[in-house]
């Protein structure tokens, strides 16, 4: 490798140079033969960013941050996403199958009696005899489900039933009409306002509904366990496990072992199927907490000074809102009066208070259930003097009174089942008719209190 050379530059090439290399080659020859100092030399203040108008530019120059306005355009990423979910959309509705269609010329669907199995009036009378009380109870409200008889079709009872699970009175009303829409393209796409929603007369028959494709159900805006539940539903209808005439003909028992078997059927739909559909008289919902209250407030009433009445009020009668309990697995407790009603036709469970001014069209399809209000003088009725009623073992007016209000509860039950038996025993067997009352029975300040 040939020698390095260094090349001394002369002062007569100093001046030679061109101006760049003339600067940086001063300020090397100004540090060299400064003073050395102890202390800590200054920062050199911040230049500003010199704005070139040429190429070459300053040697200092730095790069300043641009201060342009933000786009307002969606990001790519953003786009792409949206884009997919649009073509997801577009790709499902085109692979859901269509339904079935129905021959409606041909469908006849079977309907319930609506008639009762046993003696109103005796009913009545019985009740009565247990309690006086129930005389001006009577005289000024019609249990309607027992006097106003409507014929019942059970497939669609049952079917507006669970899709009503879980979701307000509006949702289910809403998916239901879509549902219903899904095989009679001559309903309307929307759905009329409350007040001038009239139940269509059509519904989907069991054998088309267990034919269509869970995907096609879902389309109506059921979720997918609700699609399953009712697909089972059908194809229990369809293949003769259940029927108009089985269901009419069996025994209390039976008719809880039929439908127990059913998806999304459990002990609560089932006792307000019988009492509000078959009419049965002698049905106890043990695990409804309105009832457990209304018994609770019925008995307490013997007890009760003259400044705490209890009262009667439309608006603790089953309305239509909050949600309902997913019945594959029932829960220990259900509450009716936290429960909406089913949206299809000839359908009268219970359903939420509807609420003060709101519409009479607002109430649902099983507005018609709904009593008027009392006036106070209800009270003169539930506190007249009658020979008290027992309680059981270990039970006191100061633990119902705490249950009443929250406290001491059993489970989350304000009654055991075996109390709730206990209370009612004298009502056999027409616990139904009494039970509806219960669900009238509104004390709102006492469980506040």
């Amino acid at each position: 490798m040939p020698p390095r050379r260094t090349t001394l530059l002369s002062p007569s090439s100093f001046f030679s140079m061109p101006p760049r290399v003339k600067s940086v080659a001063s300020a090397v020859s100004a540090v060299g033969k400064a003073p050395k100092s102890s202390s800590t030399p200054r920062k050199a203040p911040k230049r500003k960013a010199k704005q070139s108008s040429d190429e070459s530019g300053s040697d200092y120059e730095v790069a300043t941050p641009s201060k342009r306005p933000k786009s307002s355009r969606m990001s790519p990423k953003k786009a792409v996403g949206n884009s997919v979910d649009k073509v997801e959309t577009t790709v499902e509705s085109q692979l859901t199958p269509a339904p079935p269609k129905v021959d409606w010329s041909v469908e006849r669907p079977a309907f319930l009696p609506a008639s009762l199995s046993f003696s109103y009036d005796g009913a009545q009378a019985h009740l009565i005899n247990a309690d006086p009380r129930f005389s001006g109870i009577f005289e000024r409200l019609k249990c309607r489900p027992f006097v106003q008889l409507e014929r019942v079709e059970p497939f669609r009872t049952l079917t507006t039933s669970i899709i009503s699970q879980q979701i307000s009175w509006k949702a289910a009303r809403s998916v239901n009409w879509k549902f219903m829409r899904l095989y009679d393209d001559s309903l309307p796409e929307n759905i009329p306002p409350p007040d001038e929603y009239v139940p269509p007369e059509r519904f989907p028959p069991p054998h088309i509904v267990a034919e269509t494709d869970l995907a096609t159900l879902r389309s109506a805006g059921l979720s997918a366990r609700k699609a399953e539940y009712i697909q089972d539903l059908a194809k229990h209808f369809a293949d003769g496990r259940l029927s108009a005439e089985k269901i009419w003909n069996a025994s209390d028992e039976e008719l809880r072992d039929s439908l127990i078997s059913v998806r999304g059927v459990g002990p609560w739909t089932i006792d307000m199927f019988a009492i509000f559909s078959l009419r049965r008289p002698n049905i106890l919902p043990v695990g409804d907490l309105g009832v457990q209250r209304g018994i609770l407030r019925w008995v307490l009433a013997q007890h009760n000074s003259p400044g705490s009445p209890i009262k009667l009020n439309q608006d603790s009668i089953p309305g239509d809102d909050d949600s309902t309990p997913v019945e594959e697995e029932p829960p220990k407790v259900s509450d009716a009066t936290r429960e909406p009603a089913a949206t299809g036709a000839n359908m009268a469970p219970p359903q939420t208070p509807v609420k003060k001014g709101k519409k009479r069209g607002e109430e649902g399809e099983s507005q018609g259930l709904i009593p008027e209000p009392f006036t106070p003088s209800i009270n003169r009725v539930l506190t007249q003097p009658i020979m008290a009623q027992p309680f059981p073992p270990g039970l006191t007016v100061a633990t119902l009174k705490s249950r009443l209000n929250g406290k001491n509860k059993v489970k989350g039950a304000l009654l055991t089942p075996e109390e709730m038996e206990w209370f009612t025993e004298s009502w056999k067997p027409y616990r139904s008719i009494g039970v509806w009352y219960m669900w009238s029975l509104a004390d709102q300040d006492s469980d506040e209190s």
